[in-house]
């Protein structure tokens, strides 16, 4: 899977991170190929994660990202393999891997790969996930961290959990994010909002004896369209309201 995430540091800069999860901080984003429950749950992990921490995220099928797989920020992909062949929803992606790209068709990727699947099927255990890796960087995208591999026979949560840790400061160290993924759902939310009586009155406002108006009508009187369209940049309305004697 592909996702994308975004986060704004202190300063309010766009950041992006991406994960295939395709993964850029607000700069990062997700891509993922699904077949597996494990490769399904663990990018949705991925995404409320980076969320808490300040991300905005997205995820969607490797097959969303055919011929337009992200420059900007990085991608991060969880797949599986299903005897041998790509799941239902990365068909597509995987076939146009295998078309006559040029060589530096993905320059200006940034990507990691995770695998899902069961060594049980030593035969393509881990095909497609090593061919999406192989494939990436031999057309000249950039490995953000060795491609993971998780064994469905055995510990597949714990790999991952112990692959991500090494990931994450390496991933946000690439894209110049100052987070280390520290909070988790459980943490209390980092803002508070507190709803504000629809009376009160700006104290600075009343020292300097404004009263509040109601606004009836408030009428665009340029065309901004048409054969005798308006070519003023600035905006001239006609505002109608009634004065606080009226109103109470």
């Amino acid at each position: 899977m592909i996702e994308h995430v975004k986060r704004v540091g202190a300063k309010g800069q766009a950041r992006r991170l991406a994960q295939t999860c395709d993964w850029k901080p607000a700069r990062n984003r997700n891509v993922g190929a699904v077949k597996t429950r494990s490769a399904k749950r663990i990018p949705a992990r991925v995404a409320d994660l980076a969320e808490v921490n300040g991300f905005a995220t997205k995820l969607a099928a490797l097959d969303d990202f055919v011929g337009k797989l992200p420059e900007q920020g990085g991608v991060l992909i969880f797949c599986a393999s299903y005897n041998g062949a790509p799941p239902d929803n990365a068909t597509q992606f995987i076939k146009w891997l295998g078309s006559e790209l040029p060589k530096d068709a993905f320059a200006k990727v940034r990507y990691a790969v995770f695998g899902c699947g069961n060594s049980d099927w030593a035969a393509t255990y881990q095909s497609i996930p090593r061919l999406l890796d192989e494939q990436l960087a031999a057309h000249g995208a950039h490995n953000v961290y060795v491609r993971g591999e998780g064994d469905a026979r055995s510990d597949l949560d714990g790999q991952f959990e112990s692959w991500f840790a090494k990931l994450a400061p390496v991933a946000t160290k690439e894209f110049g994010v100052d987070s280390n993924f520290s909070r988790s759902a459980d943490d209390e939310p980092l803002y508070k909002i507190e709803p504000v009586a629809p009376t009160a009155i700006n104290a600075a406002v009343a020292l300097g004896g404004a009263a509040p108006m109601k606004v009836l009508v408030n009428t665009e009187l340029q065309n901004k369209s048409g054969a005798n369209a308006s070519e003023r940049s600035e905006s001239l309305s006609f505002v109608r309201v009634i004065s606080p004697r009226i109103m109470s």
